[in-house]
């Protein structure tokens, strides 16, 4: 978190004639941080990071310390805590789909083919926040596991679909995801879960039109 010098006080009341300007208090500036941690794109088991360097708390950024403006300290927590639950879930989903034979990036991409039969892999890659070139290797690997079909479709396109085998691994994978987030939300009730499910969608939509 920033630094935040205390400003002098400037208000002191002086008497025995007029001001010298040469008692006027100095300027002092204060740095501010601005770099709100960004969210991480869905990532595959063998991408998964250690959390000393992504959760460490010996530096964490506290508001007891601080004496900067409100706001800023907010949006800084604010960032962290939203990545901080990103990396909980993506850490358990993957240590829990691996029983099933999938990661959560290969699980994902099977939930988006099921969502859209057919779909194109530059839709499919906007779907699950990866890049064409990402989700076309993911394709590929899907394939030649024998979860994924993809067939020509117009022009270059290519279509792709679930297998029997895929059908089967997505609803393996949904069982383990509703028992990680069910454990993940309870501290929220319904409401709460509906206010949250909100709030994120309003920045999402902000961000898209930005």
């Amino acid at each position: 978190m920033p630094d935040m010098t205390a400003q002098p006080d400037a208000s002191a009341a002086r008497t025995g004639g007029p001001a010298d300007p040469t008692d006027a208090p100095e300027p002092t500036h204060a740095s501010r941080r601005t770099d709100v941690p960004d969210v991480p794109d869905v990532p595959d088991a063998s991408d998964a990071r250690g959390t000393s360097d992504t959760l460490g708390t010996s530096d964490t950024l506290g508001t007891s310390d601080v004496s900067g403006p409100a706001d800023a300290v907010g949006l800084e927590e604010l960032g962290r805590a939203v990545k901080e639950a990103q990396y909980r879930h993506h850490r358990a989903l993957d240590t829990r789909l691996a029983a099933a034979g999938t990661t959560l990036a290969q699980w994902d991409a099977l939930r988006a083919i099921a969502r859209a039969p057919g779909a194109s892999a530059h839709e499919l890659a906007v779907a699950t926040f990866q890049g064409d070139q990402s989700f076309g290797t993911l394709a590929s690997r899907l394939a030649a596991q024998g979860l994924v079909e993809r067939r020509p479709g117009r022009g270059r396109r290519i279509e792709h679909r679930l297998t029997a085998d895929g059908e089967r691994v997505l609803a393996a994978g949904r069982t383990i995801t509703l028992d990680v987030l069910t454990a993940s939300f309870a501290p929220l009730d319904q409401d709460e879960r509906a206010t949250l499910l909100g709030l994120l969608r309003r920045v999402g939509l902000r961000d898209e039109g930005s």
